[in-house]
């Protein structure tokens, strides 16, 4: 009993690592499948670019994203893939450099991505709440279809996801003492994020908003949208040294699609708001499963009368965002 307890506390001491470990385990399921499956063809487009980087090497090709086999010589190539920062691509190929070229090193990188974000999605709850229910949110969260299926997706939007869980549990660090340390891992990890994708962009000014609400803001909390805009300048600037455009034709059209489109429907039906609530609600049971949503919502049905924190409150509002 004695070495019982003893393997039990050394357990629960060091319980983030065992969740750092169920989800490296889970998404190691199927981890070395053929590209077949829903958005796969994000796998074969970054898989593509990360053979090129070892073929013909980064200089070469200017750090510049090639999703298709390249024809003729390097130095006349105009067309390059600029929807985001090669990063990804870029780890991929080190990836490929050291276990080969084959479906699981390609999904590795995401992988271990989305186990970091997995790892911080659990030290968030805990410092909200506590261990037992950090414990119980994580494992939800780990056996959660969206996260098996898309967790090992080769796509910029998995690893930008993690670390925006990894800047959001800093920056929750940071609120308690204001260490130096904690803001420049905040401002790194959003970087690192940035480098994945633009997509990062809306956590900046979402802190700012949330520290004028609970009355913690200082002027240095614009840095991490600084931050994040310098990403966005660094994919302009490299579309820039890639086509002599800082805006490609293709993310022109792109830009106006998502803004200004008059007759903008998706998957095939006419956008109104009763056929988008009714999409919403097919993606929330698909993605999050019935079980989730229906255990959620009696949560929050029985916890409806007690006080909650403004800060607690605004931070889950903020994350769910």
């Amino acid at each position: 009993m004695k070495h019982l307890s003893i393997i039990l506390k050394l357990v629960e001491k060091y319980i983030f690592i065992v969740i750092l470990l169920l989800a490296l385990l889970i998404l190691s399921i199927n981890i070395n499948k053929p590209f077949i499956g829903h958005h796969d063809f994000m796998s074969a487009f970054e898989g593509m670019q990360a053979r090129n980087y070892l073929k013909y090497g980064l200089w070469k090709l200017k750090f510049g994203a090639v999703s298709s086999h390249i024809q003729g010589p390097v130095e006349e190539l105009h067309s390059f893939t600029v929807s985001y920062l090669p990063f990804l691509s870029i780890l991929i190929s080190v990836s490929f450099s050291i276990f080969g070229i084959v479906e699981w090193a390609e999904r590795l990188v995401p992988v271990l991505f989305t186990s970091i974000g997995a790892l911080a999605f659990f030290l968030i709850c805990q410092k909200l709440w506590n261990q037992k229910v950090a414990l119980m949110a994580s494992i939800f969260y780990i056996l959660n279809p969206m996260f098996i299926y898309f967790g090992k997706l080769p796509a910029p939007d998995l690893p930008v996801l993690s670390m925006m869980l990894v800047s959001f549990y800093f920056y929750t660090l940071w609120l308690e003492n204001e260490k130096k340390l904690f803001f420049f891992l905040l401002n790194f990890s959003l970087f690192i994020g940035g480098l994945f994708g633009w997509t990062i962009i809306y956590f900046g000014p979402l802190l700012i908003l949330h520290s004028i609400i609970v009355g913690k803001f200082q002027i240095k909390l614009l840095i991490p949208t600084l931050i994040t805009l310098l990403t966005i300048f660094l994919q302009l600037f490299h579309t820039f040294i890639l086509t002599g455009s800082f805006l490609t034709a293709g993310q022109i059209s792109l830009i106006k699609f998502r803004l200004i489109e008059k007759n903008f429907s998706f998957g095939g039906i006419q956008f109104t708001l009763i056929n988008y609530i009714k999409q919403e609600i097919s993606w929330f049971q698909a993605y999050f499963t019935r079980v989730i949503l229906i255990l959620s919502s009696i949560n929050i049905f029985f916890n409806l009368n007690k006080r909650f924190s403004l800060q607690k409150a605004s931070l889950l509002f903020f994350l769910g965002l």
